[in-house]
């Protein structure tokens, strides 16, 4: 997998979940957000993750990685590989991850890495909510 060439980031977008329209292979980002709230530690999140690359070509493991920005600890590790046709100029990858655990409140980086070499990243924010204050 090494031979293939280092493709590069055009758009690298986090939302609730990535739909293909089944005719058309057309994607749907939906909830694009980059920040997560939650009440509760460990935090559940639904991940859905569209990277649109361009300059590739053959066979790629990507790699996605939610990291701690605080502690650089990673926090999950997510693999996809896929075939680059030669001539096609553009490449999709679209995951949808359920119910991922992030074990606290803080800034995070989604990473992306072709091959082993990191190519994009998505920051993201994970805010405490608080209960609404009772009046009396």
């Amino acid at each position: 997998m090494s031979d293939a060439p280092v493709p590069y980031v055009l758009a690298f977008l986090i939302g609730d979940q990535v739909i293909e329209e089944a005719g058309t292979k057309k994607k749907t980002v939906v909830g694009i957000h980059d920040h997560i709230g939650s009440m509760v530690k460990p935090v559940r999140s639904d991940f859905g993750i569209y990277a649109r690359l361009a300059d590739g070509e053959g066979k790629y493991k990507f790699l996605i990685r939610l990291a701690n920005l605080k502690t650089e600890e990673p926090v999950f590790d997510f693999e996809v590989t896929k075939d680059w046709p030669k001539g096609q100029t553009i490449a999709e990858v679209c995951i949808n991850l359920r119910g991922m655990p992030i074990p606290d409140f803080g800034k995070y980086e989604l990473q992306l890495f072709a091959n082993g070499v990191y190519i994009g990243r998505h920051v993201i924010i994970c805010m405490e909510l608080k209960p609404p204050s009772k009046k009396e």
